[in-house]
C-alpha cells in the first residue's frame, strides 16, 4: 500500500483520547463475578468526558470531519462515540463515517494522497 493519509486529514489516535488511563487492579478469583475469568482486570477502561473528548479535536475552521481507521474497525466506535457526545449535530460540523479503510483507500491508484 502506499504511505500517506487521506486528503486534510489528521492523526488523531482515538483510543488514547477517548479513555480515561485505566488503573488496572488484579481482581483475586473469590471476588471475581461468576463470568469474569480469573485474574481479569477490574475495573474495564471508562471514556473520557464529552467535554474532555471534544476539546482535544483541532477544529478550528473545520465544516467536515470524516473519520477512518487502516481497516475499519475502530473508525464506527469512534464515530458513534463523537454522535454520543452531539458531535455533527444539525447546524454544526458534519461528521461521518468512511466506511472502508486506509487500506482501501490507498490500494486504489486513481485516490489522492497527501
Amino acid at each position: 500500500a502506499r504511505n500517506g493519509h487521506l486528503p486534510g486529514a489528521f492523526h488523531w489516535h482515538f483510543l488514547e483520547h477517548a479513555f480515561a488511563p485505566v488503573h488496572e487492579v488484579v481482581v483475586p478469583p473469590q471476588e471475581a463475578q461468576v463470568d469474569a475469568p480469573e485474574g481479569a482486570r477490574h475495573p474495564p477502561p471508562s471514556l473520557h468526558s464529552c467535554e474532555e473528548l471534544l476539546q482535544e479535536l483541532p477544529l478550528d475552521g473545520v465544516s467536515e470531519v470524516v473519520v477512518y481507521d487502516e481497516f475499519g474497525m475502530w473508525s464506527s466506535f469512534a464515530y458513534f462515540v463523537l454522535r454520543g457526545c452531539g458531535f455533527g449535530e444539525e447546524g454544526g460540523i458534519l461528521l461521518r463515517n468512511y466506511e472502508a479503510s486506509w487500506r482501501a483507500w490507498a490500494a486504489d491508484p486513481s485516490r489522492v494522497l497527501e
